[in-house]
C-alpha cells in the first residue's frame, strides 16, 4: 500500500455475507442489523480493522448483508472544530497538543504520536522545531484542522488494526 505524503488516511471495508441458513434475516424484518455498533474485519489470518460506523443493507430476496464500514476517522468531517486564537510563533508540537486536546473532549479518542518511545521522540523534536507563522485556526471540521497540521508537517493520520489513531511521518 503505498502512504501519501500528508493526509488523514480513515480506513473502509465493505463486507458481503450470504445469508444462505437466514440466520440475520429474522433481524432484517425486526429493522435490529442497524444496531450494530462494531465490526472487526478479519481476511484468512490478518486483522484488518475494527470499525464503528456500519452501514447494513440486506436484500431479503437474495439473503445477501452488505456491511459498508468505516472507521472513527471517516466522522471527524462532521465534527465542528470551533477554530483557536493562539500565540503567533507557536510550533508544530503546540498545534498537535491542542488538536489532540480537541479531539478528545470532542470524539473521546486519543491521537498517538508513532509507533513507540523513541519513534515519539523523533515526532516531538520534529514538530517542535516547525515553527508556525500565524497565529490563528479558523472554524472547520475537525478532520479538515488535522489536515492542516498534516499538511504542515508532512505527517499522516491513520487508525491501525487495534483501532488505535497514530500520528506518523514517513
Amino acid at each position: 500500500m503505498s502512504q501519501p505524503t500528508w493526509d488523514i488516511v480513515s480506513g473502509r471495508a465493505t463486507v458481503v455475507i450470504i445469508d444462505t441458513d437466514g440466520e440475520l434475516k429474522d433481524l432484517a424484518v425486526k429493522d435490529q442489523l442497524k444496531d450494530i455498533r462494531e465490526v472487526v474485519v478479519i481476511f484468512g489470518e490478518a486483522k484488518i480493522g475494527t470499525f464503528a460506523n456500519i452501514e447494513v443493507q440486506y436484500n431479503l430476496k437474495s439473503g445477501e448483508c452488505r456491511l459498508t464500514c468505516r472507521d472513527s476517522l471517516h466522522s471527524w468531517e462532521t465534527i465542528h472544530y470551533s477554530g483557536v486564537l493562539h500565540r503567533p510563533q507557536n510550533t508544530g508540537y503546540s498545534f498537535f497538543d491542542m488538536l489532540r486536546r480537541a479531539t478528545r473532549s470532542l470524539t473521546f479518542e486519543d491521537v498517538r504520536i508513532g509507533e513507540g518511545d523513541e519513534d515519539c521522540e523523533v515526532i516531538e523534536s520534529y514538530l517542535q522545531r516547525i515553527k508556525l507563522p500565524h497565529g490563528f485556526l479558523r472554524p472547520q471540521s475537525l478532520r479538515s484542522a488535522w489536515r492542516q497540521l498534516c499538511e504542515i508537517a508532512l505527517g499522516y493520520i491513520y487508525k491501525d488494526v487495534d483501532g488505535i489513531i497514530k500520528f506518523a511521518l514517513h
